[in-house]
């Protein structure tokens, strides 16, 4: 225990070390910076993931103009040729999707579509709202939701074919109705339809000019965009917004591109919001003109436990099930996190369709482990496992503490190799190097979206696990509209993830965020796909 003591000791060192000063979020994306949040307690707001304050108060005065802040350049505003979290924040001011994902409740509600119906596994049927216009002064109509979906350039071409690439035909019925067909079974249409790279635009916009993209039907219109420095906005008035949520005081704004100076311009008052860091937490948090938020995100940190024939536990399900019982997942989510916080209860995380905490997942037991130990290949414990992990020092100081339990509580000896990425994809591609991976993921809340995890030669399988009967359970999955067949074959594959354990989620990522007192309105997502169209700033 004294071991485990002094390393958990130079764990903490390392963090210490690691945020000696005060942190600016650097250029990258929102999922790379999840990866890099530093571990520390945390004593601001409670967790939650909406920031929505009181309604906007007649009694009181509103700034006119607000300036806000995304944490890297933002090249395009079109978003099928980018699409990262800033420049979703971006986005979110001046376009609309059919439908909208209710992340709270995992369900999905109307948008632009006045109602929908999911006829059968590649039939949707959509009646739009009448009286939508895009800023321009165009209509909506069914004929723009075909442009945008199906006839748009660059809708089929790279990685973001995939939101199109099912759609095989859009009948429109008349102006306002339209079903959408697809060419292959999929129960999960709407995740995709209620993405941004689904925006709807106008198509006699993008048809007259290569801009067209910057028309939108949102609660702002683009008055100026100067790719990776700014944009500038100016309410648009007649947007159907304002119309069901009520107006605003906010009359224009400008969201720059911050790679750094975005919490100090915070401070300052001169910038409404920034991320931060958890290191950043103790000294804002005496800052009376600001005030921080710590949210839950969709992303999950995690320990893949390598099943290919190079591994110590292949063939040796005794040592894994003993590396797992040893391995206090609360002390680590909690060491990650601050206190207070709990492990993942299940191989889905919480927020995803079809999770359940019915099956015990992956319980922290001495006794257990030991007997584990004795059964496996390796009964007197002298073996080596090796763990896999990135260089950044947060990563240090989270293997450090694995590497402490596994020799203090198991006695065996731990090997970590912390690679940069270049180093780590080749060891994963030739799996023959690691028997742990600690890593972190971001994964949608769809039913499917880790099923890549378990495709034997899939990059996404770190584990290099494969399952014939979890293969056949996801199969179902995406063969029914039923939700109760649906969610008995998720909730079988949890099942099945709690027996054999290939992946190990022990802390959800957080995401620490400072805004200047006075403002609100910041829909905080838990997707990380922030949402600021309603923000206000009330005058000191």
């Amino acid at each position: 225990m004294k071991k485990m003591l002094a390393l958990l000791l130079a764990a903490i060192m390392l963090l210490s070390l690691a945020a000696c000063a005060k942190t600016e979020v650097p250029e990258e994306t929102l999922a790379e910076q999840t990866e890099a949040q530093a571990p520390a307690e945390d004593d601001s707001k409670e967790i939650g993931g909406v920031d929505l304050k009181d309604d906007v108060q007649a009694d009181k005065s509103y700034k006119e103009h607000i300036n806000l802040s995304v944490w890297s350049n933002v090249q395009s505003l079109d978003s099928v040729v980018q699409n990262t979290g800033a420049s979703v924040v971006m986005y979110n001011m001046f376009a609309n999707q059919l439908v909208t994902l209710n992340e709270e409740e995992n369900t999905f509600e109307p948008e632009l579509a006045e109602s929908f119906e999911i006829v059968d596994l590649t039939t949707s049927k959509f009646t739009l709202k009448k009286g939508i216009h895009f800023s321009n002064g165009e209509e909506l109509t069914s004929e723009d939701v075909k442009f945008s979906l199906l006839d748009r350039p660059g809708t089929v071409e790279g990685a973001i074919a995939a939101y199109y690439k099912k759609i095989d035909s859009i009948e429109i019925i008349d102006d306002y109705n339209f079903i959408i067909h697809l060419n292959q079974p999929d129960p999960e249409i709407l995740y995709a339809l209620a993405e941004i790279e689904c925006t709807i635009l106008n198509k006699k916009a993008c048809e007259e000019s290569a801009d067209g993209y910057l028309i939108g039907t949102g609660g702002y219109k683009v008055t100026e965009w100067v790719p990776g420095d700014k944009v500038e906005m100016e309410k648009f008035d007649d947007s159907f917004v304002w119309t069901e949520e009520g107006t605003t005081p906010t009359r224009t704004l400008t969201i720059k591109c911050m790679t750094e100076g975005s919490i100090s311009a915070v401070q300052a008052g001169d910038v409404a919001n920034a991320l931060c860091a958890k290191e950043d937490l103790s000294y804002l948090n005496e800052d009376a003109n600001v005030e921080t938020l710590t949210f839950r995100t969709w992303g999950v940190w995690m320990l893949a436990m390598n099943q290919h024939e190079g591994s110590v536990f292949y063939d040796d399900p005794n040592l894994q099930k003993a590396v797992v019982a040893a391995f206090d997942r609360n002390m680590m989510c909690q060491f990650v996190n601050g206190e207070g916080d709990e492990a993942p209860d299940s191989l889905f995380p919480y927020y995803m369709f079809g999770y359940t905490n019915e099956y015990e997942f992956a319980k922290f037991d001495l006794d257990k482990a030991k007997e584990y130990l004795a059964a496996s290949n390796h009964p007197d414990g002298n073996v080596t496992v090796r763990v896999l992990t990135h260089t950044n020092a947060n990563y240090t100081a989270q293997v450090t503490v694995l590497q402490s339990m596994l020799e203090t509580n198991l006695g065996i000896k731990v090997d970590v190799q912390q690679l940069d990425k270049a180093g780590r994809n080749a060891a994963l591609s030739e799996g023959t190097s690691y028997d742990i991976y600690l890593m972190d993921y971001t994964a949608a809340p769809n039913g499917s979206k880790l099923q890549n995890r378990f495709e034997l030669g899939n990059a996404a399988d770190w584990a290099n696990y494969s399952n014939p009967e979890i293969d056949q359970l996801y199969l179902d999955y995406l063969s029914t509209n039923d939700e109760e067949a649906q969610k008995t074959a998720l909730a079988r594959i949890q099942e099945i993830g709690a027996e054999e354990l290939p992946y190990v989620p022990y802390a959800y990522q957080t995401c620490p965020v400072v805004y200047a007192k006075g403002v609100s309105g910041l829909n905080w997502k838990t997707s990380t796909k922030f949402d600021f169209h309603r923000v206000v700033w009330e005058e000191a």
